[in-house]
């Protein structure tokens, strides 16, 4: 234990270390999206209590070093999820055949949206108490954006800069938030296929084709987008944000229907790379991919097509 304790203080270091070089390094920013790593190797790796400590400590030395408001987005955004996601990781059951019945991706999945949907509300009240504009949220944003690009680029014209940065505030706490989560997402798969790989993991890996999840959950964005549509003034676009930040469990599904059908083909591993790839940079494919899941989960495309191979989890 007492081993599992000094690694989990060492990744805690180790996890703030990418954001310190952030402050000091040119580029540096890119750093921080490995941030949360550490503590996803902690924790999937040695167990809860570890990741808990790992991010405890990630916490405290941020709050040492730049005082106690940054810490809290540190908190929020990598110690807190990263321990919520790794407990959830490792719960399980005995089924009735003596099997263990791990904790399904589908749910971490719906966790994951949760704290996404914290993280629009932390960051529209944080954002509310600086705002200084009749414009509300949106505006408030939207010229934060437009005073960035013209540090940015001097040579821009101002009404350039705000109707950019108009188009961006829309859904800027979405963005953000999805942005993030789908990091946190992207950094425990990561680590899950070290441990898998070094034979350190805790529990087999998530088999994203088979993703799957209750029949409710396009509601979610729905009830949402239509409050948004109801209510007014800030309501309104936190709503809004909220919406879009629920389709995650959508897009996800989108994502598994492919993998599922990729898997008749020989250059999947080509056709998958060429896919993510293309969500980083054209938005479309990622609407796309939402709409797929949306159509599996209505009208259960895997269900038809699957040749009854039932396996759950990948070692």
């Amino acid at each position: 234990m007492q081993r599992a304790v000094l690694l989990a203080v060492g990744a805690g270091m180790l996890s703030v270390l990418p954001m310190a070089m952030a402050l000091n390094l040119p580029g540096g920013v890119f750093l921080t999206f490995f941030a949360p790593l550490p503590l996803f190797l902690t924790g999937l790796g040695l167990g809860s209590l570890p990741a808990f400590i790992a991010g405890a400590t990630a916490v405290v030395i941020w709050t040492l070093f730049t005082g106690l408001a940054s810490a809290a987005s540190i908190l929020l955004m990598m110690a807190a999820p990263t321990w919520i996601l790794t407990r959830q990781a490792l719960l399980s059951r005995e089924a009735p055949d003596e099997t263990t019945e791990w904790y399904p991706g589908g749910h971490l999945v719906l966790w994951l949206t949760g704290i996404g949907v914290v993280c629009v509300l932390a960051f529209a009240v944080f954002l509310a108490s600086l705002a200084e504009t009749e414009h509300g949220l949106a505006g408030h944003i939207g010229a934060m954006m437009a005073d960035a690009l013209m540090l940015m680029l001097p040579d821009l014209e101002r009404e350039t800069a705000e109707i950019a940065a108009a188009g961006f505030a829309a859904n800027a706490l979405a963005l953000v938030s999805v942005s993030w989560m789908l990091l946190l997402a992207l950094n425990g798969a990561l680590a899950q296929r070290i441990l898998v790989r070094a034979g350190k993991n805790l529990r087999p890996t998530p088999d994203i084709a088979y993703l799957e999840f209750p029949n409710w959950v396009p509601l979610g964005p729905v009830v949402a987008l239509l409050a948004g549509m109801v209510l007014g003034g800030d309501a309104a676009y936190v709503a809004r944000n909220i919406g879009i930040v629920l389709c995650l469990p959508l897009f996800f599904l989108g994502l598994a229907t492919v993998h599922f059908f990729c898997r008749r083909f020989a250059a999947r591993g080509a056709v998958l790379a060429a896919l993510y790839f293309a969500v980083v940079i054209l938005p479309w494919i990622a609407a796309a991919l939402t709409i797929l899941g949306l159509v599996d989960l209505l009208a259960g495309l895997r269900r038809r097509f699957s040749a009854g191979s039932s396996g759950q989890e990948n070692e």
